[in-house]
């Protein structure tokens, strides 16, 4: 929680620049144990881990709020969400952080369509959120990165606060997983909150009955969903999703993504991020239009519009289904009409593909280990094992938080929403255990472990083992499928939906598959001359994906998973040496601000009327009421000493020094002493040394360390 402390001092100590008036005796005492204990993450953070609402990174929230407080009211932190069932555990967990810091929180929910409407305009939005206009933090999907990275400073970088946060416990969460719903240029730019993976549902009662096998290939789900639509058993084919809710682009994008994304979700779909070579118009969009035809005939025809639930699956009337994780939950704590199948349920990964697009020939060839590096299972075609290539379709919730906001306003909407992403299943955290759209995030939770928790709260034993151990399995897949985040994502989406509705229509002949690609590709193309350039558009499409050239864009890399630090090579040490300096370096700066912070404040609220003006401007601060003090340290740098190489440590004492001195100037501060790395500098004014600190900490961030 380093990153915590950097912003809660700095706004501490610049608000005692500002006005001294509003920092009382009561607030400032004792503050500064739980500064400490949120910086170093000691032993008591753990202790109250079970209740993160007890934790020492709250009662700082609380602690800044009451020093900062001013005579007017504060503006509420906006939260804006679109209405669904995640809103439930957010307005918990709002009203909760509220009542225990009385940081006074606006938690707004639109109706889909409003917020559909308006999304948008709202990440396009340059100014600051106020009162009644904008957001702090918004819940939406990660196809939000591409308009919000057209604003400057709007997408706020993350990275080095989540990779170091003990809450968010960044390293719990599937590699795959976090860089698909998260990361945007490489960089962590939003939260997680609800993962959507994808799953297939079967009525298990009726494989074992007729002793059938999972299907693992898309044509095997085809085959099995014609042989038993409207048959003896009166079954729907396939449910695969709800009629009439758009989600036909989605499901075409699902299939698609088995013929031609075999590298993780860097390869990228729609056109190759090396050479952007379109991909739609090819062989591998052919085979997934005519799957999604015939699994278009055997499925559901009522509309499910306008809540788009489909609940058929539940209700015992098909016999598979395509749906995210959520739909488990329902089929075993819902209502009685829609746990028809409870104890019943089927658990599989999506189905796959065992021929794949090679971008060079751009024909579909059979999947071997090259070719389908992360492929999972195989069948036997012509007496040989073909392995199944089975990207995991994940369509996520994650929280945006608003960089233009002050940066109060980005602390609090972080600290909240970081308690979300913690473990939510414990005897305390039932909110994966609720009906809503809330699926284990980490690995921890997938744990067996928890399977009492799981039947407590009423889930059959059974549907739960296999949903678990399933579940486990596709959250780990190496091989994620993900939104697409460019800047006009809802124009690709409605060109899937068009191409979808049109060929799955039974009017139209199966021999107008032609037309339907050369107008879906059209359209694609139009969308990439859309913006001024296409080196600009490649560049936007590369950002969108993480994607690093081929050298070192291996399947499940780091350099497509992973935000800084990384760990690729020597490269990747001198990285982690350099941020491991100055974030040691930063972060020691900040405690012992803590420490002269409190040495300022004690003797302006209790010696501001004895203390003398300083000299001449030109001379050292003496005695005074605004004189104020900064001891700097660097943090471990006994350990730093003997990890690395004394040649090294030289070069960064220098940098270190060099930095400190000419910053020192700058501000027009005093070498009162210095000792090894440890400086001690007075300034005349305290906005005078937190204006130091601020440039210090942005310099060791930018300096060259070797």
């Amino acid at each position: 929680m380093r990153g915590t402390v950097v912003v809660a001092v700095l706004l501490w100590l610049a608000a005692a620049a500002a006005d001294l008036t509003v920092i009382e005796e009561s607030c400032a005492r004792g503050s500064f144990r739980q500064l400490a204990l949120s910086c170093s993450g000691s032993s008591d953070y753990a202790a109250t881990s079970k209740d993160p609402l007890m934790s020492p990174r709250v009662a700082l929230a609380a602690i800044l709020h009451a020093c900062l407080g001013s005579p007017s009211s504060p503006r509420p932190l906006r939260i804006i969400s679109p209405t669904g069932s995640y809103t439930q555990p957010i307005y918990r967990l709002t009203a909760a952080y509220s009542a225990t810091t009385q940081v006074p929180v606006n938690y707004i929910t639109l109706p889909l369509l409003q917020y559909t409407t308006s999304r948008q305009s709202m990440l396009l939005d340059a100014n600051p959120p106020t009162n009644s206009t904008g957001y702090d933090a918004l819940v939406a999907s990660a196809t939000a990165y591409g308009d919000a990275a057209q604003v400057p400073g709007k997408l706020l970088d993350l990275s080095y606060l989540v990779v170091n946060d003990p809450v968010v416990d960044w390293q719990d969460i599937p590699a795959a997983l976090r860089a698909s719903m998260t990361m945007y240029d490489g960089k962590i730019v939003a939260l997680p909150l609800a993962p959507a993976a994808f799953l297939t549902f079967y009525r298990l009662d009726i494989f074992q009955r007729d002793n059938l096998t999972v299907p693992q290939t898309w044509e095997q789900f085809a085959d099995l969903a014609e042989r038993y639509h409207n048959g003896p058993d009166g079954l729907v084919g396939a449910c695969i999703m709800p009629i009439g809710c758009r989600g036909e682009s989605l499901m075409l994008r699902t299939i698609y993504a088995s013929y031609v994304q075999t590298q993780g979700h860097s390869q990228g779909v729609y056109w190759d991020p090396e050479t952007m070579q379109p991909l739609v118009a090819s062989p591998a969009m052919e085979a997934a239009l005519r799957i999604f035809r015939r699994l278009y005939a055997v499925g559901l025809t009522n509309s499910h519009a306008p809540n788009c639930l489909m609940t058929e699956f539940n209700e015992g009337k098909c016999l598979l289904s395509i749906a995210p994780g959520s739909r488990f939950k329902e089929a075993n704590i819902g209502d009685p009409n829609v746990t028809v199948v409870r104890g019943r349920i089927g658990v599989a990964p999506l189905p796959g593909s065992t021929r794949v697009l090679d971008r060079n020939s751009m024909a579909l060839v059979p999947c071997d280990k090259q070719r389908c590096p992360l492929a999972e299972g195989a069948v036997e075609q012509d007496g040989v094992m073909v392995p199944v290539n089975r990207p995991s379709t994940v369509a996520s919730a994650i929280i945006l938080i608003n960089g233009l906001s002050p940066l109060q306003y980005q602390f609090t909407a972080y600290e909240l929403f970081a308690l979300l992403t913690a473990s939510r299943i414990t005897d305390a955290q039932t909110v994966l255990l609720e009906i809503n759209d809330q699926l284990p995030l980490r690995l921890q939770e997938l744990s067996t472990d928890y399977l009492p928790l799981w039947v407590k709260r009423g889930y059959d034993p059974q549907d739960t083992t296999r949903f678990l151990t399933v579940y486990k399995r596709v959250m780990g897949c190496g091989n994620v499928s993900p939104d697409l985040k460019i800047r006009l994502t809802s124009n690709v989406t409605s060109a899937l939906l068009a191409a979808a509705l049109q060929y799955n229509d039974p009017h139209t002949p199966e021999s107008a598959l032609p037309a339907v690609l050369t107008r879906l590709q059209a359209v694609l193309d139009g969308i990439a001359a859309a913006e001024r350039s296409p080196e600009a558009f490649a560049q936007q499409y590369r950002r969108s994906l993480n994607w690093v050239p081929s050298a070192t864009n291996s399947p499940g890399s780091a350099a497509s998973q992973q935000p800084p630090p990384g760990t690729r090579g020597d490269d990747a040490r001198r990285r982690s040496t350099t941020r491991a300096v100055a974030l040691s370096v930063s972060c020691g700066v900040l405690l012992a601000l803590v420490a002269a912070g409190a040495f300022l404040l004690r003797r302006q609220l209790h010696l501001r009327r004895q203390a003398r003006r300083g000299a001449a401007e030109e001379a050292p601060p003496g005695v005074g009421e605004l004189t104020t003090l900064v001891v700097t340290d660097m943090f471990e740098s006994t350990l730093l000493w003997e990890c690395l190489p004394a040649v090294v440590m030289d070069q960064v004492l220098t940098i270190h020094h060099d930095i400190m001195r000419e910053t020192r100037v700058a501000c027009k501060g005093f070498e009162s002493a210095t000792e090894g790395d440890s400086f001690i500098i007075a300034f005349k004014s305290p906005s005078a040394a937190v204006s130091f600190c601020l440039r210090a900490q942005q310099a060791l961030l930018d300096a060259p360390w070797p």
